[in-house]
C-alpha cells in the first residue's frame, strides 16, 4: 500500500484498489476535516429562590460515549457532578459550567447561567376579626417559608401613627404569633392600621414591606 495524496475539496469520494494478485476492493474515503465535537448547556434560566433548575447538556458529534463533568465556582449544589443532567438549587445567581470529553479524546465545554430571583412571597390579611371565636383573631405575617429565613420585626400602628403591636424574630407563618387587636391592655376600635416589616431571606439579604389592614369587631 502507498499514501495517496490528493487536491481534492472536502467530501466522500469513491476508492477502487486491485492489488498485484488481482484481488479488489472499494469503498468510499472522507477528504476533509472531521466534524467538531461539541455541547450546549443548555439557555440561562430564571427561578425564584428557594427553586431548583435541572441542567441538561446536548452534544454534537460525539465518538463514543463521551464523560460530562460539571462544576461551578460560584455555586456547588450539585446533585451529580459526572452526568448529563444534574438538579441545581442555588440561593445566588450561579454559572455552571459543562465539560466533556468523547473517546477520541476531544473536548469541549459551555456554560449556563442560573439567575435567583428573590421574589418576595409575604402576605399580611387586609382585615380581621380579634373577636374571640377562635377564627381570624390574630393579625398573622404569612408566606413562602421556603423562601424566608425569619420576619425580624413587624410592627402595627393606630392612624395617628403610635406603635400599637411589635414583634421581632419570629417565624413566618406562625399562627401563634400576631396582633390581637389590643394595646395596653384594651381593645383598639374598629378602623384602619398600617403595618411594616422586615423579611430575613436565606441570602443574607433583607427587604422591608408595608400596608394597611383592617380590624373589624
Amino acid at each position: 500500500s502507498q499514501n495517496i495524496r490528493t487536491g481534492l475539496e472536502t467530501g466522500a469520494y469513491p476508492v477502487y484498489i486491485r492489488d498485484d494478485r488481482g484481488c479488489t476492493w472499494d469503498s468510499l474515503i472522507q477528504i476533509g476535516t472531521v466534524p467538531e465535537f461539541d455541547l450546549f448547556a443548555g439557555e440561562d434560566q430564571f427561578i425564584s429562590i428557594g427553586d431548583s433548575a435541572s441542567l441538561d447538556v446536548v452534544m454534537f458529534n460525539a465518538v463514543g460515549t463521551p464523560e460530562i463533568v460539571w462544576s461551578s465556582i460560584t455555586d456547588f449544589d450539585l446533585t451529580c457532578t459526572e452526568c448529563n443532567t444534574t438538579t441545581v438549587s442555588p440561593i445566588f445567581t450561579a454559572t455552571y459550567e459543562a465539560y466533556g470529553i468523547d473517546d477520541n479524546g476531544c473536548e469541549a465545554n459551555d456554560f449556563v447561567t442560573v439567575f435567583v430571583e428573590k421574589i418576595a412571597q409575604v402576605m399580611v390579611p387586609t382585615g380581621f376579626t380579634p373577636n374571640g371565636d377562635s377564627n381570624n383573631d390574630l393579625l398573622v405575617v404569612h408566606g413562602k417559608s421556603k423562601n424566608i429565613v425569619q420576619i425580624d420585626n413587624f410592627k402595627v400602628y393606630d392612624r395617628w401613627g403610635e406603635t400599637v403591636y411589635e414583634r421581632s424574630d419570629f417565624n413566618i407563618n406562625d399562627v401563634t404569633i400576631g396582633w390581637d387587636g389590643t394595646f395596653r391592655g384594651e381593645e383598639m376600635e374598629t378602623g384602619v392600621y398600617i403595618w411594616t416589616l422586615q423579611v430575613s431571606f436565606e441570602d443574607g439579604s433583607t427587604d422591608n414591606f408595608q400596608g394597611s389592614t383592617t380590624l373589624i369587631r
